[in-house]
């Protein structure tokens, strides 16, 4: 493999944009780093992007909005969100433009590392072929995903994590239970 995977990162915080540029490189990808997701859009005019690293809460243009540009121009390039802020909302509209992740800040590196290796996948199979370990996120995972982490982030407290989410005590404690039930509550 002599070219790196060019993966463009619009993120508008400068620690984690300078810390994904330090790690993508080891991780066998080359980062492409961009602050707001017009300069992102320039970037992308300018040279081939092979996937990109989006977060949601972005100045002027927002992440969502910069997704629906990207796949109205026709551009099926894989994408991994990676947010502080995203809302089951958000998991919906991006299940809708096929993101290949959407992972919640902070996220571990092993996190970011097993999404880039999906969007590689998804980027060989679109390229090459369909792939059986390549199956598109359901939102039931990116939902139950997005739960657990929100629920980690407030240190368990369901009440602070159903007011992130949006939903009542009760449609919390629900899915949590339905979860346990199925044995899913050990990892996304």
């Amino acid at each position: 493999m002599a070219e790196k995977l060019k993966v463009l990162i619009i993120e508008d915080e400068q620690r984690m944009r300078d810390l994904l540029v330090e790690v993508l490189p080891t991780m066998g990808y080359e980062p492409i780093p961009a602050r707001t997701a017009e300069h992102g859009l320039r970037l992308m005019e300018g040279q081939p992007i092979d996937m990109v690293m989006l977060d949601l809460n972005l100045p002027v243009m927002g992440g969502m909005n910069f997704l629906e540009k990207l796949r109205d121009k026709g551009r099926n390039i894989p994408v991994i969100i990676l947010t502080g802020f995203g809302s089951l909302d958000d998991a919906r509209k991006a299940i809708r433009y096929e993101v290949v992740d959407f992972l919640s800040k902070p996220a571990h590196l092993g996190e970011i590392e097993a999404s880039l290796d999906r969007a590689r996948r998804r980027l060989t199979a679109q390229g090459g072929g369909a792939s059986a370990t390549d199956e598109p996120a359901n939102l039931a995972d990116i939902e139950r995903k997005t739960i657990l982490e929100t629920l980690k982030r407030h240190d368990g407290n369901r009440t602070a994590t159903a007011e992130e989410l949006g939903i009542s005590r009760r449609t919390l404690y629900n899915k949590l239970t339905e979860y346990e039930q199925k044995g899913l509550l050990d990892g996304p």
